[in-house]
């Protein structure tokens, strides 16, 4: 027989027990590192310049015209040119599309004929899951359009539209309508838009707002409450919007009628405070993931809630970076890699 040593025999009968991974992690000194990205799943095309030095988007489109079924993600990157023509063009595709799931059109300016020609797509496209789309300089009138579209959406779940220039309550109403009753989207980015609490406010009153069944038919009427009914929101990114308690009190009233939060990032809204924080975690008792780092929030009853959870394991991730939670007991809780 094969000769084996003291120590491998030890080895073997007395394991090692298996790691654990941690219930949650507490960010209270800036944010842990990331895990590498993931591979690039099949079908995804970034939209760089051709090697013959072609920089129009009009390929790529014609592959979205064509239903290419291994065309799952497309991101047409800035330096693709995407003229007023290549707007309706890709809008046109999309109505025939059955695959795409993913389209990221951030950096291309976005005008409201354009955004109405999205919409319009939007409304008929049965397959499209994630849209971002825009720049800083869109603005309320282009987002209002879209918006308006994304309601309207049968599949859409995931809108990015962070820092897209949307301020004030206009800018407010008219992202709140993405995500009204009618809507089935399930995730928004909306940071970094000069709302203020007046915008907030105005976002929370355009997420509640119900159609008129009155003056729909029968068949638009029961698709309407089949929609009310059956989607459920559940992440939401308003950091840097401009939040204080006012607009926290007028979202949470909207957050506890129209969704299941599990995952709320409030980072870098400076006047959000202890009432504000404490009103919008009381309507969130599934919530997994928090971000108030670089709020006026601290100790109280909101950090002590925030101290159980996470000692619980019910909230899984809590950052609390450049806030008054930084010097509490929440940050002396154990710390561990992101999950």
């Amino acid at each position: 027989l094969p000769s084996t040593s003291r120590a491998a025999r030890l080895a073997d009968a007395h394991p090692p027990p298996p790691r654990q991974a941690p219930l949650y992690r507490i960010a209270a000194k800036g944010p842990l590192p990331r895990a590498a990205p993931p591979p690039e799943p099949s079908g995804m095309a970034w939209g760089k310049p051709d090697p013959d030095g072609a920089a129009g988007a009009a390929p790529l489109i014609a592959r979205v015209a064509d239903d290419d079924a291994t065309l799952r993600s497309l991101h047409i990157m800035a330096q693709r040119a995407l003229g007023p023509d290549d707007w309706q063009a890709l809008a046109d595709a999309l109505v025939k599309n059955s695959h795409l799931q993913e389209l990221s059109l951030s950096g291309h300016a976005m005008s409201v004929a354009s955004a109405e020609a999205l919409a319009a797509a939007l409304q008929e496209n049965g397959a499209l899951q994630a849209l971002a789309v825009g720049t800083p300089a869109t603005g309320n009138a282009a987002l209002k359009v879209l918006c308006a579209g994304v309601a309207q959406s049968r599949s859409l779940c995931k809108l990015d539209v962070a820092n897209r220039g949307a301020t004030g309550a206009h800018g407010g109403r008219a992202l709140g309508a993405a995500c009204c009753p009618m809507s089935r989207l399930e995730s928004l980015d909306a940071s970094r838009n000069a709302l203020g609490d007046d915008g907030v406010a105005a976002f929370a009153q355009a997420m509640a707002v119900l159609p008129d069944l009155a003056a729909m038919n029968e068949r638009a009427a029961a698709r309407a409450v089949e929609r009310i009914e059956s989607p459920v929101f559940e992440r939401l990114r308003l950091s840097g919007v401009g939040l204080g308690d006012r607009g926290a009190e007028a979202l949470a009233r909207a957050l506890q009628v129209r969704c299941a939060l599990v995952g709320l990032w409030l980072a870098d809204n400076e006047e959000l405070g202890e009432v504000g924080l404490r009103r919008l975690v009381s309507t969130a008792p599934l919530l997994e993931t928090l971000d108030v780092s670089g709020t006026r929030t601290g100790a109280g009853p909101t950090g002590e809630w925030l101290e159980r959870a996470a000692a619980s394991g019910a909230l899984k991730e809590l950052t609390i970076a450049r806030s008054g939670l930084a010097g509490t007991p929440v940050a002396r809780l154990p710390r561990g890699p992101p999950p």
